[in-house]
């Protein structure tokens, strides 16, 4: 029996013993709760790196983050108030920039007086040159004895009026330091309530990044930089690391389809693993394109996988889970479908390969809709020419062309139409007559009593195509035989014997339109049939084969290109200048 009693005892014991340890763990539940409690509000995960830092692949970057603070620089010297621009602060934020990642902006200073920390935040500013930010710019305050002398309320008046400057230049600022100088050296309340940012610095662990979402820092920062162990893809080496209390930049929201997250660009691949704000955005469009109702928290898991798989399986696109570009434009077509093509519909912009055209060039134009919704929307297109004569077509095709046919002014209209609004706009464009015919100066000298035809050389610039030449004859026009010998000069053949006059006017028509014209006189000769004489003067010497030479170079001109034509193909070119050599030398 006393063996039992003391088995029953010690029961009682080790019950209440147990009774005051549950107890104890719930009274440390309640009590430590905020300091452990997940934080409930929105949050972003971002980093901030500086010229120690390498960037390899921003693509890989903008995956991972979803903000980027860059060092903008730091002080040196005696005194430590002399400002040096970071090495690689423009070169990392054209590549933040190009990915559309949001940035902020952080600088050292180390000045000990109001003067130094006023110059140093102008210098950031010069810097920055009015530029573009999404987040804060940062004072960093650590490590400087000289800051720490000043005490407490000297050192926060002087950051302060730094703020200010920094503020009023149109940027939001904030103070960045370790939660050791918010506690002993800066007022971080008066900080706070004068509406800046508190950036704080605290390493749950020395040795590697915890995770941010296992603490809650809100009620003491904005921004929380909690490791700098950090591991991000495309960047070489330990990364600071960072989360953000609060909303995201509304400047990266996909405005569009209206969704709170950044749209991921067309060249970007997301799959299984992946995680941000591309994510986020993912998850968004597929819980509205598939009537889901995934979790949207940012990680690219087996639910978002197997979403991903049955949106390709409806767009009959190739089932591998992974988004790209062909994924991605059709889960945009789905949402755009879903949303009221009136509210899409805006005016088009209308863009031509240029504003001025020659005559009989084609005008070739191109237009969109912000945002282009060619699978939505009717266009219906209208040219009006010069003469006032309209051409009016529609389809849903975004470009067209035509030829510029008439001078002067086209108006073209395109107008885009929904079951509910259309949209117009309009472009105007010229066309100028730039055509010209060239004749030589010197006589033309015919021969009434030899062949049937003869000719006349005519340089052509600026040509419409389908333009023809002709002359008058007695008050009528008539057309020419052209023999094309160079790009822009061309043999006019006609019958002398009909001429009938001493005035040649030789034509160029466009659409049956002239478009250029010029006279020459004409001197009856008799023509010499010796060949090599293309001085037409009776003899065959070396000036002949001077003469041709230099018409080959774009010199003079030939009295008798048919004495030239040794290889009578009824084209003066190089083989006929040898030829003409040859037979000189015989």
């Amino acid at each position: 029996m006393k063996q039992h009693k003391t088995i029953w005892e010690r029961s009682v014991f080790l019950n209440h013993l147990i009774k005051k340890i549950i107890a104890s763990c719930l009274l440390a539940m309640i009590l430590f709760k905020p300091l452990y409690a997940k934080a409930e509000q929105n949050f972003s995960y971002g980093i901030d790196i500086s010229e120690f830092q390498t960037v390899t692949n921003w693509q890989s970057v903008a995956q991972n983050t979803e903000f980027i603070i860059l060092r903008a620089g730091t002080t040196t010297g005696l005194n430590n108030d002399i400002f040096a621009q970071d090495e690689k602060f423009e070169i990392f934020y054209a590549g933040a920039q190009s990915q559309n990642i949001p940035i902020g902006v952080y600088y050292y200073s180390g000045a000990n007086t109001l003067d130094g920390f006023q110059k140093n935040a102008c210098e950031v500013l010069s810097l920055l040159n009015n530029r573009k930010l999404d987040f804060p710019v940062f004072l960093d305050l650590e490590q400087s004895s000289g800051q720490i002398a000043l005490g407490k309320d000297t050192l926060t008046d002087y950051a302060i009026s730094a703020l200010e400057l920094i503020q009023n230049a149109g940027y939001e600022a904030g103070i960045y330091a370790n939660k050791n100088w918010f506690m002993n050296y800066i007022d971080a309340d008066r900080i706070s309530q004068a509406g800046y940012y508190i950036w704080m610095a605290q390493y749950p662990s020395g040795s590697y990044a915890v995770n941010p979402s296992d603490y809650d820092k809100s009620n003491q920062c904005n921004l929380w930089q909690y490791s700098d162990k950090g591991k991000v893809n495309g960047i070489n080496g330990s990364v600071d690391m960072d989360v953000f209390y609060g909303e995201m930049s509304p400047a990266s929201n996909d405005e569009e389809l209206n969704i709170p997250f950044p749209r991921p660009s067309g060249d970007m691949y997301l799959s299984k693993g992946d995680s941000g704000k591309y994510v986020y955005w993912l998850q968004t469009a597929l819980n509205r394109a598939l009537g889901l109702n995934l979790e949207v928290d940012g990680q690219f898991g087996s639910d978002t996988d197997a979403a991903v798989r049955s949106l390709q399986k409806q767009g009959e696109l190739k089932e591998d889970g992974i988004v790209g570009s062909q994924t991605l434009q059709y889960l945009i077509s789905v949402l755009r479908s879903l949303m009221n093509p009136s509210e899409l519909l805006q005016n088009p912009v209308i863009t031509a390969d240029k504003s001025e055209y020659e005559l009989g060039e084609t005008v070739s134009f191109s237009w969109v809709t912000s945002p282009n919704q060619s699978e939505l929307v009717q266009y219906h297109v209208t040219i009006e020419a010069p003469d006032g004569t309209k051409t009016e077509t529609e389809f849903q095709e975004s470009s067209w062309q035509f030829t510029a046919s008439q001078v002067g002014s086209y108006l073209i209209q395109v107008s885009a139409l929904s079951n509910t609004d259309s949209k117009t706009e309009q472009l105007s464009v010229s066309v100028t007559n730039q055509a010209q015919m060239i004749l030589s100066e010197e006589n033309i000298f015919l021969n009434y009593s030899a062949e049937s035809k003869k000719y006349i050389t005519v340089e052509l610039e600026h040509i419409p195509p389908g333009s023809r030449l002709a002359y008058v004859n007695n008050s009528n026009i008539v057309s020419a035989e052209l023999r094309t010998l160079t790009s822009n000069t061309a043999l006019l053949l006609f019958s002398p014997q009909a001429l009938g006059e001493d005035m040649l006017t030789l034509m160029l028509i466009y659409q049956d339109e002239v478009i250029a014209q010029s006279c020459v006189e004409i001197t009856v000769a008799e023509t010499s049939h010796l060949m090599g004489d293309v001085n037409n003067d009776g003899n065959f010497t070396v000036s002949d084969i001077i003469t041709l030479q230099k018409w080959l170079h774009g010199n003079g001109s030939l009295s008798n290109w048919e004495n030239a034509d040794f290889c009578k193909d009824g084209i003066i070119n190089i083989f006929d200048l040898i030829s003409m050599k040859r037979k000189m030398l015989s």
